[in-house]
């Protein structure tokens, strides 16, 4: 099964061989990782089953200074 199959069939209640996640950590943490095991070697076995999305701006502000925004 593909990634992105496993993900379905786990979202429509399906066993699955494997059990899709995601594992979102700040960058800092992900350079200690880093020095704790000698190299980023470590970030090439995790499986990368649901990518992060965030939503697209569609209210933008102008900013006029420091403080104060207009609304686009």
């Amino acid at each position: 099964m593909t990634q992105r199959e496993i993900v379905l069939s786990q979202i429509n209640h399906q066993e699955t061989a494997e059990i899709p996640y995601t594992l979102p950590f700040e960058e800092d943490v992900g350079w200690r990782l880093d020095e704790h095991y000698g190299s980023a070697a470590w970030r090439n076995r995790l499986t990368p089953y649901v990518v992060g999305v965030s939503a697209v701006d569609t209210d933008p502000k102008e900013p006029i200074d420091a403080k104060y925004v207009r609304d686009g």
